[in-house]
């Protein structure tokens, strides 16, 4: 799969993929692969971008490129005038480092731990990140920041998303953490 994606990414392919996790598809652009992860750029209901998700290679159960009605897709984002945007400086050799550089980039960070539980998700900000774990200052669905840190470990992540609309809004609301918090 690596090796289609990769072929995705150079083509600029729109792509439809399938996840073990989901009952449904995810139609969008692969913006990087690496060894372990792929990065999208995910194409709404709406026939617009909805921001970045990574996924783990392993949970990849199907790849269709082009997406079925890709043509339509893409007269409707080329009449749209909607850009596709690379986010650079990700780095993705390893879940470690990728977390470390999508929370440099935008102000809000989704983790899924989706083996645990697919219908919830974690969104902060990263207070440390280590080979083995994550602390995130997480933010509560109604905007406001939690007083102690989670921890999640890195082997339970399957999923991270940034730069979507969710993400932004919360971010907007929440605002910026205005001090430290605990372990």
């Amino acid at each position: 799969m690596q090796s289609q994606l990769s072929l995705a990414l150079t083509t600029r392919t729109l792509v439809r993929i399938e996840r073990s996790f989901e009952s449904c598809s995810v139609d969008g652009y692969i913006v990087a692969v690496a060894k372990k992860w792929f990065v999208m750029l995910v194409l709404g209901d709406g026939i617009t971008f909805v921001g970045y998700q990574a996924y783990r290679l392993i949970d990849l159960s199907m790849l269709t490129k082009p997406a079925p009605y890709a043509a339509f897709q893409e007269a409707a984002i080329r009449k749209r005038k909607l850009r596709r945007t690379i986010p650079r400086g990700l780095n993705l050799t390893s879940t470690s480092a990728m977390l470390s550089s999508a929370n440099a980039k935008f102000p809000l960070i989704t983790i899924h731990c989706e083996e645990k539980d697919s219908e919830v998700c974690y969104v902060g900000r990263i207070a440390a990140v280590s080979r083995m774990s994550v602390m995130l200052n997480e933010v509560t669905p109604s905007a406001t920041w939690e007083i102690n840190l989670s921890t999640y470990p890195l082997s339970q992540i399957t999923r991270i998303d940034f730069g979507g609309p969710y993400e932004e809004a919360l971010a907007v609301v929440a605002g910026s953490l205005k001090h430290s918090r605990k372990a």
